[in-house]
């Protein structure tokens, strides 16, 4: 697979387009330039350039073209601008922010690191989450209507896929729990609809990857369950105990196959193939990714674990130390894939291993 550069490259056909969803973060941006996720995303692209040119990998990808295009839903969305009009109309004055009620006399690191990161997560645990979806969708579609008017054949012979990264995940998972098993082309919505479309994906997904997902736990707080998606290209002949036709149902996603990624230490990130099947997972083992460059999850993995290291409590005085973390550059990602319907084949050869997790 080749990936192109910004849909310029010559006359190169795109056959492939990953839309990257971000998560938590983004309200880091201000402060600290390599949490840009479109500097992110650029440096992800160059990567996947170079190893789409490495013989293992070109040799089964069979000529496909592939672009990755960022989702910044997070810069168009305000919630306190939208909460301080709610109070207004409701005719409640007293205006307090993050800063007025965070102790002045407090880690300013791990204060920051809660206030401009983790503050996604109650977000979308509130009244907010709907807004939250309502972003990734517009900004989504958006980014895809001006795809398919620059490259008019895309929409009949491309294949679309998300890569989702922490809360971008649930997000996305939520959102295609909603889809319709098999979305409409542009062509049948009005241009109202498809300028309004704010729940629901204007394009089918095909794979959907996950990168230190904490779905799992909220599968777990919901007593969700993930279902493949009955009548989707791979799920067409599915017994009924394989697939269901469930469209609304949590966890019961319009997608062909789900992978999740994850990194070990990442304190955010969560199994998902218990929440398939539990008894099964017991058994199953997770594929191991080695990693290729130091990313942004990892950095912010390595901070929380060292923010933390000296709150541990020993159990008992004779507690051997601990001992010292690796390096970024030894560590390897796990991964489980979650077959809902199909072949694994060219992800198990592109590792070299037939380790990947079936379901």
């Amino acid at each position: 697979m080749r990936v192109v550069r910004d849909g310029l490259d010559d006359d190169t056909v795109v056959t492939d387009l990953f839309l990257i969803i971000h998560g938590i973060g983004q309200g880091y941006t201000a402060q600290y330039e390599a949490w840009d996720f479109t500097y992110a995303t650029n440096l992800f692209r160059d990567i996947a350039r170079k190893q789409s040119q490495s013989p293992a990998l070109s040799s089964i990808m069979r000529n496909r073209r592939a672009q990755f295009i960022p989702i910044p839903w997070r810069a168009s969305m305000k919630l306190e601008i939208d909460e301080e009009r709610r109070r207004e109309q409701e005719g409640l004055d007293n205006h307090f922010t993050l800063a007025d009620i965070t102790p002045k006399k407090s880690i300013p690191y791990v204060r920051e690191l809660t206030n401009n990161v983790l503050i996604d997560i109650p977000y979308f645990m509130s009244q907010h989450r709907d807004r939250m979806i309502e972003s990734v969708c517009l900004t989504a579609n958006r980014a895809y209507r001006l795809w398919c008017a620059r490259n008019p054949e895309f929409e009949s012979h491309g294949r679309v896929h998300l890569l989702a990264h922490s809360l971008g995940s649930a997000l996305s998972a939520h959102i295609l729990s909603a889809q319709p098993t098999i979305q409409r082309p542009l062509s049948e919505f009005t241009q109202e609809e498809l300028a309004n479309m704010s729940n629901q994906f204007l394009f089918n997904t095909s794979y959907m990857f996950m990168i230190g997902s904490p779905l799992g736990i909220f599968m777990h707080i919901n007593q969700a369950q993930l279902v493949a998606r009955k009548g989707r290209e791979r799920t067409m002949d599915a017994r009924e105990d394989e697939a269901l036709d469930r469209t609304g149902r949590f966890g019961c996603l319009a997608v062909d196959a789900l992978y999740n990624i994850f990194n070990p230490s990442d304190p955010i990130a969560y199994l998902l193939n218990p929440c398939v099947d539990s008894e099964f997972a017991k058994t199953m083992k997770q594929s191991t990714i080695p990693s290729v460059g130091t990313t942004t999850l990892a950095t912010l993995s390595s901070r929380i674990t060292k923010m933390f290291d000296g709150f541990a409590l020993p159990l008992s005085t004779s507690r051997a130390a601990s001992p010292a973390p690796k390096s970024r550059g030894n560590q390897e990602e796990n991964m489980e894939a979650l077959d809902l319907g199909g072949d694994d084949r060219l992800v198990s050869q592109a590792r070299g291993e037939s380790r990947a997790e079936r379901r």
